[in-house]
């Protein structure tokens, strides 16, 4: 561990691999409720989805979420580094909403797609809440 989390950055898709590999999720929540596109989270535009997606594969979640942000996982490299260390696949079902009718293009895509090909993660963990008013999409 370093003092300065920035020391990371240039190798990050690694160090999320590396950590991914110590640290393996048993569940993965992403809250999709109200997203941020543009350059979050201090100067984006909240975009309300109303979509919580559950998976016990954290590969195949980041990769359903960048489908639904409408950018291309194939440019997320950690993705590619997980699935080929073994830590989950992209090869999914997803059950409830199909991603084409949740999938909504952000705008400032070119600064998320930045965001997504520097290996940071744009999905936040949160408690799982059952209501019925958000659409629910486990990937499995």
């Amino acid at each position: 561990p370093v003092r300065y989390k920035a020391k990371y950055h240039k190798n990050l898709d690694e160090s999320i691999v590396d950590l991914a590999s110590v640290f393996r999720p048993h569940l993965s929540i992403v809250d999709g409720i109200v997203a941020m596109e543009g350059s979050g989270p201090t100067f984006g535009t909240p975009v309300k989805l109303n979509t919580i997606l559950l998976s016990r594969d954290p590969v195949a979640i980041d990769h359903a979420t960048a489908r639904i942000m409408k950018i291309n996982p194939s440019k997320t490299r950690y993705l590619g580094l997980a699935q080929e260390r073994g830590l989950g696949s992209v090869a999914y079902e997803v059950k409830g909403y199909d991603i084409k009718q949740i999938a909504t293009c952000f705008k400032g895509k070119p600064f998320v797609e930045r965001v997504y090909e520097k290996g940071r993660p744009v999905l936040a963990i949160m408690q799982a809440i059952s209501n019925s008013r958000y659409r629910w999409a486990p990937v499995s």
